[in-house]
């Protein structure tokens, strides 16, 4: 899906003042039983919408496959529910939109219809790939190499797609060239910089890209403005292997929590939360852990041609 860079800002300028509508003081408090608010809204990185009959489905880490995403779109339902009068279905995304896939952009472009046409129907958390910085290193490399880029170009201009660059910043420029395609980036980059992290029920369901975050001494109004708290419901994972308190697993220049079982359910007891949906862990279906306490999606099919798994 390519469309052109006029719309791209139109579409990123419309979604955020959608967005922005959402965002209402002073409503959310430290756990969800404490809420009262009847309508949806958004305090900080936390969405909240109300206790319903309605079905929710969740839709995570699409990374770039576009097929896919029309696929599950059009499995659920979700266009013909939006045209009938009285639509019962609401879906949220939970992230990673880019990377690894060969249509990233065209990812972004249809969440954010939805968005705008559906706003108290469709709700976008953002993940940990849904940044400009997982692109530098590429970048550097990309404008090192312009035998490289002309290459891909070349398959781009054959195939109609892009073959192994699972960037988005490559996938931007070969479609747009290098300035337009930097204009894009940057515009695209404002967007993530919107969105959510959390979304939470009046069904006591909370979701987010990861997993919770590791002390349980926090609550719901701390994660609407904490920078590191926010920053582990997009890193974190559960490990199901020791029923332990949670504890810290460390790269160079990286981190995250491993969130074990008694850690998670000490975080759930503070929220007030009955189930945590998330992400961002690669599994082919979905995985339950925690006596299905814990939810763990991914909605890519890895047979699918945009999908960015079979390079693995």
């Amino acid at each position: 899906l390519i469309v052109n860079e006029k719309e791209i800002f139109e579409l990123v300028d419309k979604v955020i003042k959608v967005m922005n509508e959402e965002k209402k003081g002073n409503l959310l408090k430290e756990t969800i039983g404490e809420i009262k608010s009847a309508n949806m809204f958004r305090d900080g990185s936390v969405v909240y919408i109300p206790k319903t009959d309605e079905t929710l489905y969740v839709v995570a880490d699409i990374h770039g496959d576009y097929i896919s995403l029309k696929k599950v779109l059009e499995k659920i339902g979700l266009y013909e529910n939006m045209k009938s009068i009285h639509p019962n279905i609401k879906v949220v995304f939970l992230g990673d939109y880019i990377q690894k896939g060969l249509d990233s952009i065209g990812v972004l472009i249809e969440i954010m219809r939805l968005k705008i046409k559906y706003s108290d129907r469709v709700i976008i958390l953002r993940g940990n790939n849904d940044a400009r910085d997982k692109n530098k290193d590429i970048d550097v490399v990309l404008r090192l190499n312009k035998e490289a880029l002309a290459q891909q170009e070349a398959i781009f201009k054959t195939f109609g797609h892009l073959k192994k660059s699972c960037f988005l910043s490559i996938e931007t420029e070969i479609k747009y060239g290098i300035e337009a395609g930097e204009r894009i980036i940057e515009k695209f980059e404002r967007f993530f910089e919107e969105l959510p992290h959390m979304l939470i029920t009046g069904n006591a369901i909370a979701l987010a890209h990861g997993a919770p975050w590791h002390d349980s001494k926090f609550n719901l109004k701390d994660v609407a403005v904490n920078k590191d708290l926010i920053y582990e419901l997009k890193h974190n994972s559960t490990w199901t292997d020791k029923y332990e308190p949670n504890e810290i697993y460390k790269e160079t220049n990286y981190k995250k929590y491993k969130i074990r079982e008694k850690g998670f359910f000490e975080v759930l007891n503070k929220i007030g939360a009955r189930i945590f949906v998330g992400g961002h862990v690669s599994v082919k279906a979905g995985s339950i852990q925690f006596g299905g306490k814990m939810v763990v999606l991914h909605s890519t099919d890895v047979y699918s041609p945009e999908s960015g798994y079979y390079f693995y």
